[in-house]
């Protein structure tokens, strides 16, 4: 085989055209080099990408670095290198197949940014700015091995093994004063290894059908904490999560390759999770740790039917029970408790798509295709009697007015409400079905809103939005009507309030009166 080399580069740039100004920008270069040297393949793959991203975003909250107050924003500039380089051999050894070879990362990124406080005490003037500067770089170096070796011509055994090593080093900058230039903390440094294998037997019935069984495992770097959070007692540095992955599965093709099948049952074991924890009292300077174990245990059957030249019909399904197995710490960011799903899974999912390939002119091809998917509801998933509740304000009661006519409807003009963030005159068709689905709904005034706002902004030492702070009133409605107490989820967010939307909210003082409920007797 003679040498062969094949260079590319690529570029994009993105740019977010809303009211936090965001600009994206990619490039991506890469080099294949392959030659023989004697029996043995030579490869080599080496990449080069440049990624940088601006943006500026609403900050209004308060940090243990600087005093945030309504109207601060946050500017960053986050430019990132990676370069990453990989060698393989490859070659046999009588009825063994072998491959050896290394890889070596290296990605340094500098997050920069500044916190410009506007003109909203005495003592922070307009243009009052703190510049910040965290470096960071991750670098790892791994060996790699895989052997097969075919004890017959139906049967073969693969195994196969990485060590890797990697290393995280970052710092902290502290603004000391407004306006004075950042210093930055002590260098934090970690370093964590990672051994992972794999061991799968194959068995081939005939040419077009096998079945397999795999024993493999899998890890995620572990990593250092930043200087603020391990000066207030968080771990220097946690360590890597490692998953042991079980898998029995049959690979077949049927009639002249015109359908094929694919259907396996697994089976993964999840250590030593990766989780985010909070300081007592301190919602500002988090860290990670490690705590917890998790299983996933499912099956899937994926089938293709070829019926006519060009077209193409795919479909697959898929069922996964994924649990914790261990308690969550009582100071991690999430509560939960083993036999609880975990986050953005569905016990179902399912895909069906049609692809028609067809010649446009010589050299040239068309398609179309269309595809349905289809995921588990994850809320009743997770608790198959969970009821769940819509919230709106009265003044922008789109979402409700479509439900009591069972047709969307359009408000007249644009909601006037301190909910902004659902100020919205028209539900779109996507949205209403889901709607639809809900168990309840309940209409939030706008006192109620202000209430809620000024007394979760004063609980949690957070900044919580009109928008999130409005479900605090369709609770209260909710647990008006029950008898007696009932375990409610209820998920707060956001920051995004400007100064004349605080002015607003603070018009009237609120936390003179205590949050209560009263139940039916």
């Amino acid at each position: 085989m003679p040498s062969v080399l094949r260079v590319w580069a690529t570029c994009r740039i993105t740019t977010c055209p809303t009211w936090a100004a965001a600009i994206r920008q990619f490039k991506f270069y890469g080099a294949i080099f392959k030659a023989k040297l004697g029996s043995i393949d030579l490869t080599s793959v080496t990449g080069y990408n440049i990624t940088n991203r601006r943006n500026s975003l609403d900050f209004n909250f308060s940090s243990s670095v600087a005093p945030m107050q309504t109207g601060t924003g946050l500017f960053f500039y986050v430019p990132t290198r990676t370069f990453t380089q990989e060698l393989r051999l490859a070659g046999s050894i009588g009825p063994i197949d072998w491959l050896a070879g290394g890889f070596y990362k290296d990605d340094r990124e500098k997050y920069r940014y500044t916190i410009n406080t506007l003109n909203v005490t005495p003592a922070y003037n307009l243009q009052t700015t703190y510049d910040f500067y965290d470096p960071r770089s991750d670098s790892e170096v791994a060996g790699f091995a895989d052997v097969t070796f075919h004890v017959t011509e139906r049967f073969d055994i693969q195994v196969g093994a990485r060590e890797s090593h990697d290393n995280l080093t970052l710092s902290q900058s502290i603004a000391t004063s407004p306006g004075s230039p950042a210093t930055l903390s002590p260098e934090q440094a970690t370093g964590t290894n990672a051994f992972t294998y794999l061991f799968t037997p194959r068995l081939k019935i005939s040419p077009e059908m096998m079945v397999y069984a795999r024993l493999a495992s899998g890890y995620r770097p572990g990593g250092a904490n930043t200087p603020g959070a391990v000066a207030l007692g968080a771990p220097a540095a946690f360590a890597p999560d490692k998953t042991q992955d079980y898998e029995l599965g049959f690979k077949g093709d049927f009639f002249a390759r015109r359908f094929s099948l694919d259907a396996s049952v697994y089976y993964i074991n999840w250590q030593n999770l990766q989780i985010q924890l909070y300081p007592p009292d301190n919602h500002q300077d988090g860290y990670f740790a490690n705590g917890g174990r998790a299983k996933s245990e499912g099956v899937e059957l994926s089938a293709q039917v070829r019926p006519g030249a060009g077209l193409t019909v795919s479909g697959w399904i898929n069922y996964d029970n994924a649990v914790l197995t261990q308690d969550m710490p009582s100071t991690s960011t999430v509560l939960a408790f083993s036999g609880d799903r975990l986050p953005l899974s569905s016990r179902s999912s399912a895909n069906l798509s049609l692809n028609e390939e067809f010649p446009l002119w010589p050299g040239a091809n068309g398609f179309v295709g269309a595809a349905v998917s289809r995921v588990g509801n994850t809320t009743r998933a997770l608790s198959p009697k969970a009821r769940v509740m819509g919230v709106e304000p009265t003044l922008a009661n789109d979402a409700a007015e479509s439900l009591r006519t069972g047709t969307i409807q359009t408000l007249r003009a644009t909601p006037d409400t301190l909910a902004d963030g659902v100020m919205s005159s028209r539900v779109g068709d996507i949205t209403f079905k889901y709607l639809k689905q809900l168990d309840g709904f309940f209409l939030v005034d706008e006192e109620t809103i202000r209430y809620w706002t000024q007394w979760l902004n004063h609980m949690l030492k957070v900044r919580i939005e009109p928008s999130s702070a409005m479900v605090m009133g369709g609770v209260t409605q909710l647990l008006a009507t029950q008898s007696g107490p009932r375990k409610l989820l209820v998920i707060l967010s956001g920051g995004n309030i400007d100064q004349a939307k605080a002015m607003k909210i603070w018009q009237h003082d609120g936390l003179s009166r205590i949050p209560s409920v009263k139940m039916e007797q």
